[in-house]
């Protein structure tokens, strides 16, 4: 019975209540208990908190006496008693935690894990003038607390495609214990849960999605506690580079952007550790680092630009080549023209060079025009056209925000066409003149002859005929007609050539240069002989001529070379 538990002044206490309580000893006290045949009340405790073991409730006992066995064993020791004056507990007691009596209730605090096994509480208590006996089984189970777990990786630096293990260690808790599994990838804002109830969580193969922190959390009917987290770094790439170009311009074969602005090229390549960058222009190397600025492009910075991605801790490599065309303008802006046909016009706008080459599209006051690079034609019909139309060729290119114009307006020249004629010095030519100034598209004039035969061909605004000098052209009629697509009809000049003799040709009045003999020099002036008022001479050579001014009365003479021309002669 455990005699070391037996010392004090309760010795003998307990070996009569031992006596009076041995249900075999005498008929003459009762008893009741859950004997060992029956289910013993279980009761659960929790290692270091407290727990409290009630008998039965009832008169209060004269004397209630508890007592342990452990385990395996069927030797009962004591472990506390009272008589309700006072109590005892057994120095032996200590190892199942702090233990106290509260009425008839064992009360043990700090509860250690020794204390796990069978109580007993035998109670001697009087009802109905006789005394009775009680016994009560009680099965103590000592639960333990999960202690903090610990996340053990396999490989906390994995290659991609490996396989890893990793578990969830704890070093004491009573089972059943149960575990959760959570993964936070350092790019999310929360983690996610990846396993449950199994301690070891397998990766097999492992990628670079598993990378991140790991924690894992153990449960069971006591608490639940969760590990610090434990980092798994996988090792992978660089995969094939992908280059971005800014400002995005896409074209077939790659990318394009503008002479003089800034580009920016940017390589990424996935991989762990971060990938080193090399820039190649035409296999040659321009620039470490995942971004590559042009300040300022130019035509030059055309051609393939490769990056090279390359991964040092697994010395691998990746590349990624992409087209980049510089585009730049054409030279100054489109240029306007306007030609005349007969009844119509030819529009013209041309643009040349530039890369690539600039549209061109012509818009008039009825409608849409053609479009077409560099150079484009639009032939218009212009009847019921009225003057003052104005017609437009935008010029659009990849490297404008907004297109740059040019602008034709169409109108018909005043008047009507203006002949003269006029000598070459010397008398060898006569040369017709016919002008038309003015008009958009300018009129086009042509001189004809006495039959109507075209004389040479068309010419614009102004119109010249060399006649050679001879006797026979005196008096013939010469017709200069104009034509422009915005008059109808036809404008017509004419004039006739004077006959041969002094009253009805030209004079031509000039100084001799006295270092140069011989030579005239036009006055500005066209005048017939009767205009002439002259001293006797000859007509040839020498002759004294008198001006006569409208605006001033004063006479002026002058000694001038005179000769006779068909037309006034040019000045030299």
């Amino acid at each position: 019975m455990g005699p070391q538990w037996i010392r004090g002044p309760f010795t003998d206490l307990l070996l009569i209540l031992f006596c009076l309580l041995h249900p075999g000893d005498s008929g003459k006290s009762h008893w009741t208990s859950n004997t060992p045949g029956e289910e013993a009340v279980s009761i659960q405790g929790v290692r270091g908190r407290s727990v409290e073991l009630a008998c039965h409730p009832g008169p209060a006992p004269l004397v209630v006496l508890w007592s342990f066995t452990p385990p395996g064993s069927l030797v009962l020791r004591p472990v506390a008693i009272t008589d309700g004056a006072s109590s005892k507990v057994e120095a032996g007691a200590s190892a199942l935690g702090v233990v106290s009596l509260r009425n008839s209730s064992l009360v043990i605090g700090e509860l250690q894990e020794s204390a796990r096994g069978h109580f007993l509480c035998q109670t001697l208590h009087v009802s109905g003038g006789q005394l009775h006996t009680t016994y009560l089984y009680l099965t103590l189970a000592v639960l333990v607390p999960v202690s903090k777990p610990r996340v053990q990786l396999s490989d906390p630096s994995p290659v991609e495609g490996a396989s890893v293990v990793a578990m969830c260690a704890v070093r004491e808790g009573t089972e059943p214990v149960t575990f959760s599994w959570y993964h936070q990838n350092p790019r999310s804002p929360g983690e996610a849960l990846v396993g449950l109830q199994d301690p070891k969580l397998q990766l097999d193969p492992v990628n670079r999605t598993h990378l991140g922190w790991y924690t894992c959390s153990a449960h069971n009917a006591v608490n639940q506690l969760s590990s610090d987290g434990a980092f798994l770094d996988v090792i992978y790439g660089p995969d094939k580079p992908v280059i971005t170009v800014e400002p995005l311009g896409l074209i077939e074969d790659g990318f394009w952007a503008s002479e003089m602005e800034e580009v920016t090229l940017s390589c990424l390549a996935a991989s762990n550790p971060p990938s080193h960058y090399v820039w190649l222009h035409d296999d040659t190397q321009v620039h470490t680092g995942p971004t590559y600025i042009i300040a300022s492009a130019s035509r030059t910075h055309t051609g393939l630009y490769t990056c090279l991605a390359h991964n040092g801790r697994l010395d691998t490599h990746t590349q990624t080549t992409v087209q980049l065309t510089i585009y730049y303008l054409p030279e100054g802006q489109p240029s306007c023209t306007v030609l005349p046909n007969l009844g119509a016009v030819t529009l013209l706008c041309t643009w040349p060079g530039g890369f690539p080459s600039a549209q061109l599209h012509w818009e008039g006051p009825q409608g849409t025009g053609p479009t077409a690079p560099s150079y484009v034609t639009w032939s218009y019909a212009v009847t019921g056209l009225p003057n003052g139309s104005v017609f437009t060729c935008a010029g659009q290119h990849p490297a404008l925000a907004l297109p740059i114009l040019c602008r034709v307006t169409l109108w018909e020249p005043p008047g009507s066409p203006t002949c003269r004629t006029t000598a070459t010095v010397g008398d060898q030519f006569i040369m017709l003149s016919c002008e038309w100034p003015g008009g958009e598209p300018s009129a086009v004039l042509t001189w004809m002859d006495r039959h109507q035969q075209s004389l040479g061909g068309l010419s614009s605004s102004l119109a010249v005929h060399l006649l050679q000098a001879q006797g026979d052209l005196a008096g013939r009629e010469f017709t200069c007609r104009g034509s422009h697509p915005l008059k109808a009809p036809v404008s017509h000049c004419q004039l006739r050539l004077g006959e041969e003799g002094l009253e009805t040709g030209f004079w031509g009045l000039g100084t001799r240069n006295p270092s140069e003999s011989g030579l005239e020099f036009w006055r500005g002036a066209v005048l017939n002989w009767e205009d002439i008022t002259h001293d006797g001479s000859d007509k040839k050579g020498n002759l004294r001529v008198v001006w006569h001014y409208e605006h001033d009365p004063r006479e002026q003479t002058e000694e001038l070379l005179l000769r006779h021309h068909f037309s006034p002669p040019l000045s030299s």
